[in-house]
């Protein structure tokens, strides 16, 4: 029990919950069918855990946050609950508004570093191709289904189109972002890595920078 409802609440959201979303869509791109076929690769796991400390922690008002962070990918790794990134990327447009721009924004307000979010939208925007990286077809179960798969339909032959109208949805983003050049200028950069070396390489790529 605790008194400290938002703090826990917040935690989760953005913790949790936005850990999840990212992973999901990776899995779902790569082919990896669970979430703890996800944090099973180590530079998955390092890219949750530096997205975790590095700009998501600063923002929460949870003082234990690492324990929190450790008990979680401990969690994400479990193989018997069976996570699928599927059902987990489900209503991904409802979802991604709460657990992603608050630590973005934050991150912004400090002038510090929000690259691995700014990764996570490019693997989201990558997502909405709707087949993986091996050509297999996948169902975007999305009630922005229609109009997400309209937007990545072209983004092979018009990527920087696609970038700017889907971070231009205030919806998706609020409205902070969806007039951030900063904001575009990154998931643009990431997109294009995305799209030209896939998502693993990509992530492997990111966790060998320093953005501190």
């Amino acid at each position: 029990m605790t008194s400290q409802v938002h703090s826990y609440e917040e935690a989760k959201l953005r913790m949790l919950n936005g850990s999840h979303s990212a992973m999901a869509l990776m899995g779902a791109i790569t082919g990896r069918a669970h979430i703890a076929d996800c944090i099973g690769s180590d530079h998955i796991q390092e890219f949750v855990h530096r997205l975790m400390t590095q700009e998501v922690a600063p923002h929460l008002s949870r003082t234990d946050w690492a324990d929190y962070r450790d008990a979680l990918i401990q969690r994400f790794g479990n193989p018997y609950l069976k996570h699928s990134v599927h059902q987990i990327a489900t209503d991904s447009s409802q979802k991604i508004p709460q657990r992603w721009p608050p630590s973005v924004l934050g991150q912004m307000a400090k002038g510090q570093s929000f690259e691995h979010h700014a990764l996570a939208a490019a693997i989201f925007l990558r997502y909405t191709l709707a087949k993986d990286e091996q050509g297999k077809a996948y169902a975007l179960n999305d009630p922005q289904a229609e109009s997400l798969m309209a937007i990545g339909a072209n983004q092979a032959s018009e990527p920087q189109a696609c970038v700017h109208t889907l971070l231009a949805r205030e919806d998706l983003w609020g409205n902070e972002l969806a007039a951030s050049e900063a904001w575009l200028a990154r998931v643009s950069y990431w997109h294009d890595q995305v799209l030209h070396q896939g998502v693993d390489a990509t992530v492997k790529y990111i966790i060998q920078q320093d953005f501190s």
